[in-house]
C-alpha cells in the first residue's frame, strides 16, 4: 500500500530535510506546525467534505506527514482544544470544528505545536507554514504542502542570524497528486512495493484521531510508533573518488562562492544560503574558517572546501595559511600563475595528504590540462576547449571577480525570454553545459539560478543549435 500525502517528495520539502540531514539546526526541541485551510466556502465549489471532517484531515496531515519523515512518529498527544468559530452569515454550516489547536511530542523529536483551522484564511501571514527550532538554528518551510519549489521556498537561520533563503540548487521537477500512486505502481511491477509511505499514512491518521480525543476528554494520550522510520537523505560528499576506469573522479556543488577578503561576502552567510562549495583565498582564510567553525553549519564532509593560491602568493605559505584556518586536507586547491614550479609545490602538498585535488587555473579557457581532476578558468570556455576537458574527466571551475563576465549575447537573449536577471540565465546556461561558477558577488542570483530549469525543452535546443 502508499497513503497521500506525498509531501515529502516535493522538492523544496527535500531540500529542508536535506538542511536537517546535514546537522544545520542542530537538535531540534521546538517545531510550530500550521495548517490554515481557510474558508473552504469561497474558494472551494465543493467544500461540503471540508466542514464535514474539519482541518486535521485536509489540512494538519501536511505538516504533521513531514514531521514523521524527518523526525519518526510522534509518542505522546499531550494537549488539545477545539473550537468553531465560523462566520453567522455562512449558509453552510461545518460539522466538525473549525479550530484546532495541539501539543504533540515525538519519540525522538520536537515539542509541535500544532494549529489547524478552517476560519483563518488561507491567505493569513501563515499558511501551511513549519517552524523548527534548534540547538544551533532554525528552519522554516513556509508552504508544507507545496508540490512547486521557489527561491523562499525554504530559509534557515543560525543563532543569532535573520532568516536566509536557502533557493534551489540543483532543478527538479514539481511534485504532482500522481505521483504517489506512479510510485507505488512502479515499485509493485519491480516487486519491491515499499510499505513505509502506508505505515506513516497510518500513524498520521492515528495522530489525528489522538488529537480529537484529547480535545474531547482532556487526558493525553499515547501513540504506537507503528513501525514508522524517519526518512532522512544521506548528506551528499563533494570529494576526489576512484571510477571503474582507475581514474579519481571530482564530484562538485554545481556552483561555488568565493571567499577573500574581509570586503567580499559574509562567508556564514553563503554558507546559510545553501553553498556548498567555497574557494577561499588566503585573504578570506580567516573569516571563512570563523564561518566554518560556528554553531549551524553544515557538517563539513557534506562540503568542498577549496583553496586559490593567488598569482603574487608562494604556494607553501598559502597552503599553510588556508589548511590552518579551513582544516587538512583541503579538498582541492587551483593555482593561479600555474608554472611547472607552482603546481609541482601544489601537488607535493597533495602527495602528504594536505590536499586532495590539484589544478592550475589556466590563463585562456581555449587552454586544456593535462591529466588533471580539476582545473580554472577565467573565462567561461568556449565549447571545443570544454569537450576537451570533459573527455578526459577534468571539471572545470570559472573563477569569476566578476560574475557579470559569464553574461554574453545568449544568456541575455534568454534572460528576455524567461524574463530573470541575465546572470541566472548565465549561470543556468553553464551548469547546463557542465561549468560550475564560482561569483565573488551576487552569489545568491548565482546560486538561484543553480537550480532553475532555464534550458529545458525548446530552451534548451535553441542553446544547442546555437552553439
Amino acid at each position: 500500500m502508499g497513503c497521500a500525502p506525498t509531501n515529502p517528495g516535493n522538492p523544496g520539502q527535500r531540500r529542508a530535510a536535506q538542511l536537517l540531514a546535514d546537522g544545520r539546526a542542530g537538535r531540534v526541541r521546538v517545531a510550530d506546525a500550521t495548517a490554515h485551510v481557510g474558508r473552504v466556502t469561497e474558494w472551494h465549489d465543493r467544500p461540503a467534505s471540508f466542514l464535514a471532517v474539519g482541518p486535521l484531515y485536509d489540512g494538519a496531515v501536511y505538516p504533521l506527514t513531514l514531521l514523521v519523515a524527518w523526525f519518526g512518529p510522534f509518542e505522546t498527544i499531550v494537549s488539545a482544544d477545539t473550537s468553531r468559530p465560523w462566520p453567522d452569515r455562512e449558509r453552510q454550516r461545518p460539522d466538525a470544528p473549525t479550530h484546532v489547536e495541539a501539543v504533540l511530542e515525538h519519540r525522538d523529536g520536537p515539542r509541535v505545536q500544532l494549529t489547524a483551522s478552517l476560519y483563518a484564511p488561507h491567505r493569513a501571514r501563515e499558511f501551511y507554514g513549519l517552524e523548527l527550532h534548534g540547538d544551533d538554528g532554525s528552519l522554516y518551510v513556509d508552504d508544507t504542502g507545496a508540490q512547486a519549489d521557489g527561491d523562499d521556498r525554504v530559509q534557515f537561520g543560525r543563532v543569532g542570524r535573520e532568516y536566509t533563503p536557502v533557493p534551489p540548487t540543483t532543478p527538479a521537477p514539481s511534485g504532482t497528486y500522481a505521483d504517489g500512486p506512479a510510485d507505488l505502481a512502479g515499485s509493485i511491477r519491480r516487486g519491491e512495493a515499499d510499505r513505509s509511505t502506508a505505515r506513516r499514512g497510518a500513524h498520521v491518521v492515528a495522530v489525528c484521531e489522538a488529537i480529537e480525543r484529547v480535545a474531547e476528554t482532556g487526558d493525553a494520550v499515547h501513540l504506537d510508533g507503528g513501525g514508522v522510520d524517519r526518512d532522512r537523505p544521506a548528506p551528499p560528499t563533494f570529494r576526489l573518488s576512484d571510477t571503474p576506469t582507475g581514474r579519481a573522479s571530482l564530484r562538485l556543488p554545481p556552483v561555488g562562492a568565493l571567499v577573500r577578503d574581509r570586503t567580499a561576502a559574509d562567508p556564514a552567510a553563503l554558507l546559510d544560503s545553501g553553498s556548498r562549495l567555497l574557494v577561499v583565498e588566503p585573504s578570506g582564510a580567516a573569516a571563512a574558517g570563523s564561518a566554518l567553525t560556528a554553531p549551524g553549519t553544515a557538517d563539513w564532509d557534506s562540503l568542498h572546501l577549496a583553496g586559490l593560491v593567488p598569482a603574487q602568493r608562494a604556494v607553501d605559505r598559502s597552503i599553510d595559511r588556508l589548511t590552518t584556518a579551513l582544516g587538512d586536507p583541503l579538498d582541492s586547491v587551483l593555482v593561479r600563475k600555474p608554472t611547472a614550479d607552482r603546481l609541482a609545490a601544489a601537488t607535493r602538498l597533495c602527495d602528504d595528504g594536505r590536499v586532495r585535488a590539484v589544478g592550475p587555473v589556466l590563463a585562456s579557457p581555449s587552454d586544456t590540462a593535462d591529466d588533471e581532476s580539476l582545473v580554472g578558468v577565467t573565462e567561461p570556455p568556449d565549447s571545443t576547449a570544454l569537450s576537451a576537458h570533459h573527455r578526459s574527466g577534468t571539471r572545470v571551475m570559472a573563477v569569476l571577480d566578476d560574475p557579470t563576465d559569464l553574461v554574453d549575447d545568449r544568456a541575455r537573449a534568454l534572460a528576455d525570454r524567461l524574463d530573470c536577471a541575465p546572470l541566472r540565465a548565465a549561470v543556468a546556461q553553464a551548469v547546463e553545459r557542465g561549468v560550475v561558477p564560482v561569483v565573488g558577488t551576487d552569489f545568491e542570483t548565482a546560486l538561484a539560478g543553480a537550480g532553475t530549469t532555464l534550458l529545458a525543452g525548446d530552451e534548451r535546443a535553441r542553446e544547442a543549435t546555437s552553439e
